[in-house]
């Protein structure tokens, strides 16, 4: 049987999403599962996204999956979307460097923005240590001043 928070959640489900209230703040991940790259979906109708070129001398526009048909255009293809790592946030520190006493660790996703794939890339190729279940990783949100937001990301070795 569900309960009402099963379904819709409680108050406190806003602490289930990765959250910085200041730059310099770090999050402890460690992955819980396989990395995906799922299709980019159109966040109002839910369906995957393509890019499409009417005829040779036209611009790619995205459209939906199942609008348009494929042998009247020229080229279609599916953009990459974003990397999604499923982790556990283990942990928070502050900018001063002192522990969150009263985070709550929880488990989410963690959708890697474009700033934030390359600060990965650059981590594995670092420690030489693959993305996979049990790998530790520090998010910290270095400047929130300009978008897209500027992050640094570090594996941790045991």
């Amino acid at each position: 049987m569900a309960t009402l928070d099963d379904l819709f959640g409680n108050k406190s489900s806003d602490r289930r999403f990765m959250k910085f209230e200041n730059d310099g703040e770090e999050l402890l991940l460690v992955q819980t599962g396989e990395p995906k790259r799922p299709p980019q979906r159109n966040r109002k109708t839910g369906k995957n996204v393509w890019l499409v070129q009417m005829a040779s001398d036209d611009k790619y526009k995205p459209m939906d999956e199942g609008t348009f048909n494929e042998d009247e255009v020229e080229n279609c293809f599916q953009p990459k979307g974003e990397i999604h790592i499923p982790v556990k946030v283990a942990g928070k520190k502050f900018k001063d460097g002192s522990k969150d006493e009263d985070f709550e660790p929880f488990e989410t996703v963690w959708e890697l923005t474009k700033d934030q794939e390359p600060k990965l890339k650059e981590a594995m190729m670092d420690t030489g240590t693959p993305a996979q279940p049990g790998t530790k990783y520090i998010l910290k949100r270095l400047d929130s001043t300009v978008k897209p937001y500027v992050y640094a990301v570090k594996i941790l070795k045991d």
